[in-house]
């Protein structure tokens, strides 16, 4: 059952894919604008910040280049720095959302998963996630280490074809239109389509060199994904993004944190059945 949610501010991204071809789900629409734009979450509990009263985000990432670099995606848990391009034809494994952004936090992660391809009506995405969860402070500052709570389900939900509200369509959301939703996507191709959902991981993410304490998984959000009956040819993308109650030098407006992804930042995985 999809919840009504703003967007988020995008900052990273993570994929998965694995062919072509178009996505047919019932009462799908295309995302209205790249930017400044209000969304759905496809969990079942809505989403876990609702700072507008009705499960929502507000997805504004702003505009330019700053804060490329700020979320990550990895598959190395030991390295919260460094994000990756990884290559897998397994459709189970398990990676990371992290933030090394100088604000040192984001208070929530949200996971866009795009899949082209026909899916069949038994479909079925399996996610648990697990992180820290906080009290956003109204100061804008990092939480401090005694109010932070580990958590080690904050998900645990299997997604079905219905939950892909979004779609068909070759992008995004992004500072500017026309964003790809891969690396090296061939955007001429407008017949290559995907479905799109958003996932609330009921996490947020901490930048482990903040703390002297030691943080569980250095602070990331930790992913666990099964993919069930995922048609041969069809390529699923995980994109990160992530959202910010406040900003220290902006109080009034909620989740204007301008955090934005990198292509660079990337992690890949293939699935070639």
């Amino acid at each position: 059952m999809n919840k009504y949610i703003s967007v988020l501010l995008i900052c990273a991204a993570i994929l998965i894919f694995c062919g072509s071809a178009a996505a047919t789900v019932t009462e799908q629409t295309v995302i209205p604008n790249n930017n400044n734009v209000n969304l759905t979450v496809a969990n079942d509990n809505g989403a876990r910040m609702n700072n507008s009263e009705n499960d929502s985000y507000s997805f504004y990432p702003g505009s330019g280049s700053g804060g490329l670099n700020a979320l990550k995606i990895t598959d190395n848990s030991t390295d919260s720095n460094t994000g990756k391009v990884v290559f897998t034809d397994s459709q189970s494994g398990t990676f990371y959302l992290t933030y090394t952004g100088g604000k040192g936090y984001a208070d929530a992660g949200i996971l866009m998963v795009a899949i082209n391809g026909t899916l069949p009506d038994n479909f079925q995405l399996k996610i648990d996630a697990s992180g820290y969860q906080w009290i956003p402070a109204i100061n804008g500052l990092p939480p401090l280490f005694a109010d932070i709570t580990f958590n080690s389900s904050t998900v645990n939900e299997t997604f079905l074809k219905s939950d892909f509200s979004y779609g068909p369509q070759t992008w995004k959301p992004y500072w500017s239109a026309n964003y790809p939703l891969y690396e090296k996507q061939n955007m001429s191709d407008t017949a290559n389509t995907f479905s799109i959902m958003f996932i609330d991981l009921y996490a947020g993410l901490l930048r482990s060199s903040g703390y002297s304490e030691t943080l569980n998984d250095l602070g990331m959000i930790k992913i666990n994904y099964e993919f069930l009956n995922l048609p041969l040819g069809s390529l699923a993308a995980f994109n990160g993004y992530a959202y910010s109650e406040y900003v220290k030098y902006n109080l009034a407006y909620s989740g204007l944190t301008g955090l934005t992804l990198s292509p660079k930042v990337q992690l890949i995985l293939q699935v070639t059945m």
